[in-house]
Protein backbone atom coordinates (compact mmCIF):
# COMPACT_ATOMS: atom_id res chain seq x y z
CA UNK A 1 0.00 0.00 0.00
CA UNK A 2 1.55 3.25 -1.14
CA UNK A 3 1.72 5.96 1.46
CA UNK A 4 0.34 8.90 -0.81
CA UNK A 5 -2.89 9.47 -0.35
CA UNK A 6 -4.69 9.58 -3.67
CA UNK A 7 -7.56 12.01 -4.90
CA UNK A 8 -10.35 9.41 -3.66
CA UNK A 9 -8.48 9.10 -0.24
CA UNK A 10 -8.62 12.87 0.22
CA UNK A 11 -12.16 12.99 -1.22
CA UNK A 12 -13.27 10.49 1.48
CA UNK A 13 -10.97 12.01 4.04
CA UNK A 14 -12.85 15.54 3.39
CA UNK A 15 -16.42 14.15 3.41
CA UNK A 16 -15.99 11.88 6.66
CA UNK A 17 -14.34 15.48 8.18
CA UNK A 18 -17.46 17.22 7.18
CA UNK A 19 -19.58 14.71 8.29
CA UNK A 20 -18.00 14.53 11.27
CA UNK A 21 -18.75 18.48 11.85
CA UNK A 22 -21.75 18.60 10.97
CA UNK A 23 -22.98 15.08 13.93
CA UNK A 24 -20.00 15.10 15.77
CA UNK A 25 -20.36 11.62 15.82
CA UNK A 26 -17.95 9.22 14.68
CA UNK A 27 -18.84 8.60 10.62
CA UNK A 28 -19.26 4.63 9.32
CA UNK A 29 -18.03 3.69 5.48
CA UNK A 30 -21.64 3.58 4.56
CA UNK A 31 -22.56 7.14 5.32
CA UNK A 32 -19.45 8.39 3.38
CA UNK A 33 -20.12 6.75 0.63
CA UNK A 34 -23.97 7.62 0.09
CA UNK A 35 -22.92 11.31 0.96
CA UNK A 36 -20.44 10.65 -2.30
CA UNK A 37 -23.41 9.33 -4.09
CA UNK A 38 -22.97 5.62 -4.27
CA UNK A 39 -26.10 3.36 -3.75
CA UNK A 40 -26.31 1.79 -0.22
CA UNK A 41 -25.48 -1.62 -1.63
CA UNK A 42 -22.01 -0.36 -2.53
CA UNK A 43 -20.96 3.06 0.04
CA UNK A 44 -19.53 1.05 2.49
CA UNK A 45 -17.26 -0.92 0.04
CA UNK A 46 -16.60 1.79 -1.97
CA UNK A 47 -14.40 3.21 1.36
CA UNK A 48 -12.60 0.48 2.50
CA UNK A 49 -9.76 0.73 1.00
CA UNK A 50 -9.05 4.19 1.94
CA UNK A 51 -10.40 4.09 5.38
CA UNK A 52 -7.33 1.57 6.18
CA UNK A 53 -5.34 3.20 4.48
CA UNK A 54 -5.82 6.61 6.06
CA UNK A 55 -5.72 4.86 9.73
CA UNK A 56 -2.70 3.44 8.95
CA UNK A 57 -1.51 6.81 8.08
CA UNK A 58 -2.82 8.01 11.06
CA UNK A 59 -4.82 10.62 9.31
CA UNK A 60 -8.47 8.93 11.43
CA UNK A 61 -8.86 6.95 14.19
CA UNK A 62 -11.52 3.95 14.63
CA UNK A 63 -13.68 4.94 17.45
CA UNK A 64 -16.24 2.14 18.13
CA UNK A 65 -17.41 -0.44 15.79
CA UNK A 66 -17.30 0.16 12.24
CA UNK A 67 -17.15 4.11 12.79
CA UNK A 68 -14.40 6.42 12.00
CA UNK A 69 -13.77 10.22 12.88
CA UNK A 70 -10.33 12.40 12.36
CA UNK A 71 -7.60 13.49 14.39
CA UNK A 72 -7.27 16.61 15.47
CA UNK A 73 -4.26 17.84 13.00
CA UNK A 74 -6.00 16.32 10.15
CA UNK A 75 -9.08 18.77 10.64
CA UNK A 76 -6.46 21.53 10.36
CA UNK A 77 -5.61 19.48 7.19
CA UNK A 78 -8.54 19.96 5.87
CA UNK A 79 -9.82 22.94 6.83
CA UNK A 80 -6.37 24.66 5.01
CA UNK A 81 -7.26 22.14 2.36
CA UNK A 82 -3.14 20.65 2.89
CA UNK A 83 -2.56 17.21 2.86
CA UNK A 84 0.92 15.67 3.85
CA UNK A 85 1.88 12.47 2.92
Amino acid sequence: MSDKLTEKDILILKTLNNIYIETNNPVGPTAIGLALGKDYFSASAYCTGSIKKLISLGKIIKDGRGTYKPNEFTRIEVDKNEFTN
